[in-house]
C-alpha cells in the first residue's frame, strides 16, 4: 500500500473504517473532514492508538481506551513507551523492541506492518500501585501520510486477543487454545475483533507453514479434487518438472507429457480408495526444459489421499524425491557388481583349470583336462587342441572333449585347407578366428561339407604359434550357428596360453601355481521425516514418517526436550551443527549412525535449517541401504583394483 493516496487495507472488510478514520485525522491532507467520520471513528469496534513519527500518542478511540484501561487524558502527548513501560520485573512479558520495530517499518516503507501475536503487559493502578496486566495481542501498524506522500502518523490497531492463548509461564512459551469452548467467553461486542485477529494469526501460521514447505528438500505438491488441480507447489517440484505455470491448472494440462506414463491412473485409485501410493525409483520423462525434448528422471514418489471432516477424500498430498543420481549410482554399482562376477568366475575358473593341470604330469593329461573344463564351462560341443604340421598341411587330434552325441576327433589327421585356406591364413597370422556360422562366414561358405562331416556350424579357433610359426590352434566347436561373446574369447585365448605353458614350461608351470595361491588367497578374504525444536529445544512437532523412522510414538517425542528424547546425540558434532543453523541461519546436512529403540543399527540423511520462530527444522531419511550400497562399491572397487594389480 502506497500511502500517497488513502491506503487500501490488507483487509477488505476494513477498508471503509480505515479510509474514514485517516479522512478524519488528516488535519495537513487536502480532503474533507466530515462529522460523520468522526463518529465512525469514535464508534469503530476496533481499537486504535495515533502516533506521530517521533512516538508521541496523539489519539485514541474509546474501543482502545477500552481495551487498555486508560483514559484519553493520561495517554495523549506521552512517548508511546512511557505510557505503557516495561515490567521492570518481568521485562520478557513486554516486548517493546517487537513494538519499535514494526512502528519504524511502517514509517520507513509507508506499508501496513502486522505482528499476528505480541506479548505486551498493560500497566493498571491500583490502591496497592501500579500493576501489569499480562495481555497478548494482534497489532497492525499503518502509516498515515500527507498529500505529498510524507508519513504524519501511525494508527496502531491492537486487538487484545489474551483469551484464545493459554500460557506456560515455566516454559516462558504460550499456545492458541485448542479446546472448542475456548471462544465462549468472548463479549458479543468482540466478535469483529476476534475475527480480525484470528485472520491475522492464521496468515502468519499460513507464511510459516509456506517458509517450511519451500524449504523441504523433497518436491511436495498438493492437489485438490478429481481433477487434481494443484494448489500449492514447493520450490523443489519445480525444480523437478521445470518451471511452468502449476498453481490452479489440472495435472493432466499443466504436465502433458505425463499422460499415458500410467500417473493418472494411479492418482485416480489414490483418490478412489483413500489409500496412499508408494513407488520406488519410479521412471518419469519430463519436459524440465520448457522444450519438447523429454528427460528421464527417477523418483520415489508418494501419493496420499487428503481426507475432510466427513472422511472423504478431498485431493492428494503429493511427496518425494529426486532420486536420479542414487538410480545411477545403483545402475553404476550394478555394473560393476556385473564386471566383478564375471571376473570372479573367470578367474574361479583359472584358478580351478591351474589347480587341475598342476597335477598332472604328462600333456596329454594336460590338454585333456584343458579342454573338459573348457568345454563345460562354455557349454559347447566340442573343444580339442590341433597340433599343426604346416610342412604337411595337416592338423593332429590327439585328444578332445565331447558333449553327449557328439562323436569324439581323437587320433584322427585334418587337412588344413578343407576348412578353407583364407581361415587357416589367419591363424598362421596369429590372429583369432570367430565363426558364428560356417555356411555364412565368406572364409568357410565354400567348404561346408568338411564341417558337416564333423556335425560343426561355428567355432572360435585360438594360434599359438612359437618361433613365429603356427604350432597349436585350440578349437572350440559348436553344433548351432552361435554368437560368440568377448569373454568367452577372452576365456579361450587364457586357456590356450595357460595350456601351453605348462605343457611346455615347468617355470612356467611354477608361475601359474604361485599366481593360483595369491588368487585364492584374495578370494578367500574375499537400504524424508520432518520435525521441529523451538529454540529451548522442545520437539513441537514429528510427522508420521519421523516418527516411524525413529521407532516412537508422538507421546513419546513431541512436548518433550530434545535431548531427553535423543540424549545420545549431547555433546557430539550433531550437537554443533544444530547450535550452528540455530544461531547462524544457515542451513546444513548431516548424515548420522544411529541405534533405534529395537537396537538395530540404522544411517539418517538429516538436512536442518533455522526456522522462522528461530529454533530449527529437520528433514531427515533413511539412507541405510544407500550407504551399504556405498559401502558395497567402494569394496568392490577395491577388491577390482587389488586383483587386477596382483595379475599386473
Amino acid at each position: 500500500m502506497d500511502c500517497t493516496a488513502p491506503p487500501t487495507p490488507k483487509y477488505p472488510r476494513r477498508s471503509s473504517r480505515l479510509c474514514a478514520m485517516w479522512r478524519i485525522l488528516c488535519k495537513n491532507c487536502e480532503m474533507t473532514i466530515s462529522p460523520d467520520f468522526s463518529a465512525l471513528f469514535q464508534a469503530s469496534p476496533y481499537p486504535y492508538l495515533l502516533i506521530d513519527t517521533d512516538f508521541i500518542l496523539i489519539g485514541a478511540n474509546p474501543a482502545y481506551l477500552q481495551a487498555t484501561g486508560r483514559t484519553a487524558q493520561e495517554l495523549v502527548g506521552m512517548h508511546i513507551f512511557d505510557a505503557f513501560p516495561a515490567n521492570p520485573a518481568d521485562p520478557d512479558s513486554t516486548n517493546l523492541g517487537e513494538v519499535r520495530t514494526s512502528i519504524e517499518l511502517a514509517i520507513a516503507t509507508r506499508k501496513p506492518h502486522t505482528t499476528a501475536l505480541l506479548r505486551y503487559a498493560v500497566p493498571k493502578e491500583t490502591l496497592d500501585g501500579t500493576v501489569f496486566d499480562e495481555r497478548y495481542w494482534s497489532a497492525v501498524h499503518s502509516p498515515v501520510c500527507d498529500a505529498a506522500g510524507n508519513v504524519m502518523f501511525v494508527a496502531q490497531n491492537a486487538i487484545d486477543v489474551t483469551g484464545l492463548f493459554q500460557a506456560d509461564a515455566s516454559a516462558k512459551r504460550y499456545h492458541l487454545k485448542q479446546d472448542a469452548h475456548a471462544l465462549i467467553d468472548v463479549p458479543q461486542m468482540s466478535r469483529p475483533q476476534l475475527h480480525e485477529a484470528m485472520t491475522r494469526i492464521l496468515n502468519a501460521e499460513r507464511l510459516q507453514l509456506q517458509i517450511l514447505f519451500d524449504q523441504a528438500p523433497g518436491f511436495m505438491a498438493v492437489m485438490s479434487g478429481r481433477e487434481n488441480v494443484f494448489e500449492m507447489v514447493n520450490d523443489a517440484f519445480y525444480e523437478l518438472v521445470g518451471r511452468r505455470a502449476l498453481v490452479g491448472r489440472p495435472a493432466r494440462e499443466a504436465l502433458p507429457e505425463l499422460v499415458g506414463q500410467g500417473f493418472k491412473e494411479l492418482l485416480e485409485g489414490a483418490y478412489e480408495s483413500g489409500q496412499r501410493v508408494v513407488l520406488r525409483e519410479q521412471k518419469v520423462a519430463l519436459r524440465r526444459g520448457g522444450g519438447e525434448k523429454l528427460e528421464d528422471r527417477y523418483v520415489d514418489l508418494l501419493f496420499q489421499p487428503i481426507l475432510g471432516q466427513d472422511l472423504r477424500v478431498t485431493g492428494i498430498f503429493v511427496q518425494g524425491s529426486d532420486v536420479t543420481g542414487a538410480h545411477q549410482v545403483g545402475q553404476e554399482l550394478s555394473e560393476k557388481v556385473q564386471q566383478l562376477e564375471a571376473i570372479r568366475s573367470s578367474q574361479a575358473f583359472q584358478l580351478e583349470l591351474a589347480d587341475r593341470i598342476r597335477q598332472l604330469g604328462s600333456s596329454d593329461e594336460v590338454t585333456a583336462a584343458a579342454c573338459a573344463l573348457l568345454g563345460r564351462r562354455l557349454a559347447v560341443s566340442r573343444v580339442l587342441y590341433a597340433e599343426v604340421d604346416d610342412a604337411r598341411g595337416t592338423i593332429f587330434i590327439r585328444r578332445d572333449w565331447t558333449a553327449p552325441g557328439f562323436a569324439s576327433l581323437a587320433g584322427q589327421t585334418k587337412t588344413m585347407d578343407d576348412f578353407g585356406p583364407d581361415m587357416i591364413a589367419d591363424l598362421r597370422a596369429g590372429r583369432a578366428v570367430v565363426n558364428s556360422d560356417v555356411m555364412l562366414d565368406p572364409r568357410t561358405a565354400r567348404h561346408t561339407a568338411a564341417y558337416e562331416r564333423i556335425g560343426i556350424r561355428s567355432d572360435l579357433l585360438l594360434p599359438v604359434l612359437k618361433a613365429g610359426r603356427l604350432h597349436v590352434v585350440l578349437t572350440i566347436q559348436d553344433g548351432a550357428p552361435r554368437n560368440w561373446l568377448a569373454q568367452e574369447l577372452e576365456l579361450a585365448r587364457d586357456v590356450a596360453e595357460r595350456t601351453w605353458a605348462a605343457i611346455d614350461a615347468t617355470q612356467a608351470q611354477a608361475a601359474l601355481r604361485t599366481e593360483r595361491d595369491q588368487s585364492q588367497t584374495i578370494f578367500d578374504s574375499m537400504g524424508e521425516g520432518f520435525a521441529v525444536v523451538d529454540r529451548d529445544w522442545t520437539i513441537l512437532r514429528m510427522n508420521a514418517e519421523g516418527l516411524r523412522l525413529n521407532g516412537r510414538s508422538a507421546a513419546e517425542i513431541v512436548g518433550r526436550n530434545h535431548w531427553e528424547v535423543f540424549p545420545e546425540l549431547k555433546d557430539t558434532e550433531t550437537e554443533a551443527v544444530y547450535q550452528r543453523v540455530m544461531e547462524t541461519g544457515k542451513s546444513e546436512i548431516i548424515e548420522l549412525a544411529h541405534t533405534l529403540p529395537d537396537q538395530t543399527q540404522a544411517w539418517s540423511e538429516i538436512r536442518v535449517h533455522r526456522s522462522p520462530d528461530g529454533g530449527i527444522a529437520f528433514f531427515f531419511r533413511d539412507i541405510t541401504e544407500r550407504r551399504a550400497v556405498q559401502e558395497q562399491l567402494r569394496l568392490a572397487d577395491r577388491r577390482k583394483d587389488e586383483f587386477l594389480a596382483m595379475l599386473a
